[in-house]
């Protein structure tokens, strides 16, 4: 009798376990990174820094309208975002993430080049970060890649994790490919937030 009970609980909590892992990931969420109020920095924001510098182009990273490619020295930050309402000045996220809160306030030594400008809306085309439902963070790569089981490696998270072609959107949750190295297995994961 206590046998029978034992193997009625512990097969109760191996269906439990195996129903919570097979729960599916909530919905991805889109965000857009919002750095002003107004002509004003975003309250949530903290300037860590104002320097000087120039953006000469449209943003490779992120392909909403005020996005840019700036230069500060001899370094690219990509990307850099400005306000209809400040002409003289725009901000540039500190570690080149939407989830932070330290932006680099760079003084325009040039008008920005309003006619090379991107035209995409926030939303459109591919987002700038991807939050995975584990949390880790992946910004999308500029330069040159690999491909990577037929697809150009778009984002990096860190030293060792990548993440290959664009979101799938066609559920609610959207996913990517994951690898961990050019030899590695691929595997397909979820995203928590999309952020352009």
């Amino acid at each position: 009798m206590r046998l029978g009970l034992a193997l009625a609980a512990l097969t109760g909590l191996i269906a439990a376990a195996a129903a919570g892992a097979a729960a599916p990931a909530p919905p991805t969420r889109m965000s857009v990174y919002r750095p002003y109020v107004g002509g004003n920095v975003a309250p949530r924001l903290t300037v860590v820094r104002t320097t000087k510098g120039e953006c000469f182009t449209g943003s490779l990273a992120d392909p909403r309208r005020d996005a840019w490619r700036c230069e500060i020295g001899n370094e690219i930050a990509d990307p850099c975002f400005s306000n209809r309402a400040v002409l003289s000045w725009v901000l540039c996220p500190e570690k080149g993430t939407p989830f932070g809160t330290n932006v680099v306030r760079l003084a325009l030594s040039k008008a920005l080049p309003k006619s090379l400008a991107n035209t995409e809306l926030p939303g459109e085309a591919y987002p700038w970060a991807v939050k995975l439902a584990d949390g880790k963070v992946c910004t999308f790569l500029t330069g040159a890649t690999y491909v990577y089981h037929g697809r150009r490696v778009d984002y990096g998270c860190d030293r060792s994790t990548f993440l290959a072609g664009t979101p799938n959107r066609s559920t609610a949750t959207w996913t990517i490919t994951l690898g961990t190295g050019a030899k590695s297995r691929p595997r397909t994961v979820p995203i928590a937030v999309a952020a352009w």
